[in-house]
């Protein structure tokens, strides 16, 4: 009977442990300016700074409008606010609708007149100092 039990027993924390290794999660992964190629006057970067952020998160997302890609930030306690972050510096394996990121950077004054902006939206060039993702395998 002890043996029995022992056997049971192995058998749980093996099961345990190869459930435990296959759902665990993927490392982040964390560029910085250095890994992101700036495309000098691309991104607005002769216009003002209107705010800097750290530890900001996001969602990568696709603007078929301005035909660019975008972090969108859902400003807590509203219901519509959104910050479009603008960025012509991400590199193509972040080109991912739907990744979510956290970044550091300067939300800088967008120049252009969005082609379609829905009510609660603001606008801004978004110059990525720091960037952290987690990549998929």
């Amino acid at each position: 009977m002890k043996t029995y039990v022992s056997y049971l027993i192995l058998v749980s924390l093996l099961s345990g442990y190869a459930c435990s290794q296959r759902n665990a999660v993927a490392p982040t992964k964390t560029l910085n300016s250095a890994d992101l190629v700036f495309r000098e006057g691309s991104c607005g970067e002769s216009t003002k700074v209107l705010k800097s952020v750290a530890g900001q998160k996001g969602i990568v997302r696709y603007n078929s409008n301005e035909q660019k890609h975008t972090i969108v930030v859902t400003i807590p306690n509203t219901y519509d606010s959104q910050d479009i972050g603008v960025v012509c510096n991400l590199p193509d394996n972040l080109k991912i609708d739907g990744l979510s990121v956290t970044f550091d950077g300067d939300y800088r004054q967008y120049d252009k007149i969005p082609s379609v902006k829905v009510g609660g939206q603001t606008f801004y060039y978004l110059v990525i100092s720091s960037l952290t993702f987690r990549p998929s395998n």
